[in-house]
């Protein structure tokens, strides 16, 4: 099966908006992108790049469009040109979106895909995170008293039954999807047995990272 590569009108759009920047503007940008580190949070980012908050979305914006054409460049894997024909020229004349001077294009992703750095290590890290079809989104446990009534329910129930309903929500296709688990107490003892391990393993981790002078990650959360 051919895969064919097609950069989407919106981040054709966004290419077209930045490429249409004054370039004192365009280098500014591309000056804070090397500025940052992959380390950093967004209020980090946010800090270090020293913007009134509509000029940091707009620069959030590009940074997430930037990782976006590392990424599929790397996973494009063919030459520059063929990228830009294929996967950015072809696509916006389709679409009527016009992308001149596209000598502008190429030397915009060149740079791009040389910051192996930062906006590599962005990538790597969101591919990583998300490699899974199913992410993690969010999840509850609704504790629940059932009484057991008799067969004649006028009759006070004397004996009851603790329920524990676990609720997971995940993301899947970009579709938020549930799946539900009945726990007794147990069931529920084991379940906080394996998380508390595994916080402990990652902890263990993190400790040795920090004497092999290894910095460790966390995931980054402002791309979508």
């Amino acid at each position: 099966m051919i895969v064919k590569f097609s950069m989407p009108k919106r981040h054709l759009e966004t290419l077209k908006e930045f490429i249409s920047l004054p370039k004192e503007q365009q280098e500014n940008y591309l000056q804070l992108l090397n500025s940052i580190s992959p380390e950093f949070s967004e209020k980090e980012i946010k800090d270090i790049t020293n913007l009134s908050d509509d000029e940091f979305e707009e620069f959030l914006g590009y940074l997430r469009f930037f990782i976006s054409i590392y990424l599929n460049y790397y996973r494009y894997k063919k030459p520059l040109n063929d990228f830009i024909n294929e996967v950015i020229k072809d696509p916006a004349k389709k679409r009527d979106i016009e992308l001149e001077p596209i000598e502008d294009v190429r030397d915009l992703v060149e740079k791009i895909i040389k910051m192996d750095n930062n906006i590599g290590i962005f990538s790597k890290n969101i591919n990583l995170s998300t490699d899974n079809p199913n992410i993690f989104f969010d999840a509850r446990i609704i504790t629940d008293l059932r009484h057991l009534f008799y067969n004649d329910i006028e009759i006070f129930p004397n004996y009851a039954l603790i329920q524990h309903l676990l609720r997971i929500s995940y993301v899947k296709n970009d579709d938020t999807k549930e799946m539900f688990f009945n726990l007794n107490l147990d069931q529920l003892m084991e379940l906080k047995r394996i998380i508390d391990r595994a916080i402990t393993k990652e902890n263990t981790i993190k400790k040795m990272c920090k004497e092999k002078e290894l910095i460790t990650l966390e995931e980054v959360e402002w791309f979508e």
